[in-house]
């Protein structure tokens, strides 16, 4: 059985830059390079979110967002 490796939010967010921005490389082989599967890379690029200013927003980035404005408008919250 594979072992599930753990990317950290730099890595993603640089395969994910280079994925949008690469016009000579496929997706496949920028994913080979790299040494992750096209599918890892795809999914990467679809839950991610470029800001304005061209930022990108990882899927975990942005579960954390959501996690602490949940926590601020919870009625138990101590900011209330």
């Amino acid at each position: 059985m594979r072992e599930l490796r753990r990317y950290d939010d730099e890595f993603k967010r640089e395969a994910i830059r280079l994925g949008k921005n690469s016009s000579s490389k496929s997706k496949s082989a920028i994913a080979r390079d790299l040494g992750i599967s096209p599918s890892t890379l795809h999914g990467w690029m679809n839950k991610s979110v470029e800001t304005k200013d061209g930022k990108i927003i990882t899927d975990s980035e942005r579960s954390e967002e959501r996690r602490v404005g949940k926590e601020c408008r919870s009625r138990w919250s101590p900011y209330h």
